[in-house]
Parts: structure tokens; sequence; C-alpha cells
């Protein structure tokens, strides 16, 4: 039995798979490369989602997430805020004038595949999550790599409440907080991480 990394609707991705797609989409996403180095990424939930997140943090990337249904004028906001090098989206998804270049998602998925090997370079800052602070104006909330890294191992070494023969159901956006636990314990554990309708 083929060990399955994520499950959506009727589409899955086994951890072989899943590694090759996170690949190719870092090797694209590197081409943007600078010194402030963050991605926007505005997706609607695919079985596309998470190998996107893995794909610009192995970059070197910090990854900015937006809901699809975010108003235009918040996400063009938070997009000059947060220095976006680049926006990572989708056909049929409402998106602001953008200060950075935007590129689709599938048109990235669909290019022929680089045959180099990857060398993953994680960013100090794993993701930039905005909150809608006190004055309702976007708040940035920055999350470090090390942070990410510790609270994961934590979950995943001293509650030991999750296994490889695990399945991770992933419910809210990856706008949310909430979603970092789910993807990311269900991964590093080897576990199938199944996504919500």
């Amino acid at each position: 039995l083929v060990k399955k990394a994520i499950i959506c609707q009727s589409n899955s991705l086994t951890y072989a798979e899943f590694d090759e797609l996170t690949d190719k989409i870092c090797q694209f996403v590197k081409k943007f490369k600078k010194d402030k180095f963050r991605v926007a990424i505005c997706l609607k939930r695919s079985i596309y989602t998470i190998p996107t997140i893995i794909g610009v943090l192995k970059a070197g990337a910090t990854y900015v997430p937006f809901d699809k249904d975010t108003p235009l004028s918040r996400m063009e906001f938070m997009l000059k805020d947060s220095e976006a090098t680049l926006l990572l989206t989708e056909e049929g998804i409402d998106i602001p004038s953008a200060p950075c270049p935007i590129s689709y998602i599938n048109d990235i998925i669909n290019e022929t595949a680089d045959s180099t090997s990857v060398i993953a370079d994680m960013p100090h800052t794993a993701y930039i999550i905005y909150t809608s602070g006190t004055t309702g104006i976007p708040k940035a909330t920055p999350i470090s790599t090390p942070s990410l890294h510790q609270l994961i191992h934590n979950i995943i070494h001293h509650n030991k409440w999750i296994d490889e023969q695990d399945r991770v159901l992933q419910m809210s956006s990856i706008s949310f907080d909430a979603s970092i636990v789910d993807i990311f314990v269900a991964l590093y554990s080897g576990a199938t991480l199944v996504l919500a309708d």
C-alpha cells in the first residue's frame, strides 16, 4: 500500500508525488528570490494548496496566506504591507491590483519539471498571518521557523497523539493559525492529511 500524504475529495497525492510537486513549486518560486523573500498564497481548497505552502518554504520564502474570499481592499493592503515578492493564485479568484508578480498555480504544475535536485532552504520566518487587529486594520503576525519547529516537535514527541497510521482532518482556512497544527503535525508524522470540503 502506497502511503497517502494528502486527500482532497476524490483526489490524492502519495508522499512521493507530494514531494515531487513541492520540488516543482520550489524551483519556480526560487526564480523570484530577494533579500526579503515573501510569497502570498491565495488558493481555493484543493489537492494543490498544501504542496504550494511546502514548496514556498522549501524555496526559502516566508508564506503569507490569504483566504480566497478576502475583500479586495483588505487583500491589497496585506499584499503591500507584507511586501510580497510574488502572489500565487488560480483562475476564478478575484485579485486586486498587486504590487508584485502574479503566477497561477496550474501553470506552474503543468510546466516541465526541472531535472536538477532541490535543496530545501528554509526561511527564518516561516509564515505571516494577518489578524483583524484592534483597530480593524489587518495586523501582521510573523512566526519564525524555529518556533514552528519547536511547536510541532512538542506536539509529536511529548503528546504522542498522532503517528503515520492516522488521518488528520484539516478544516480551517490556511489564513488562520488553526491550520498550522493540522498541516505540519500530519506531514511531520507521516500521517495522511484530509482536506475537508
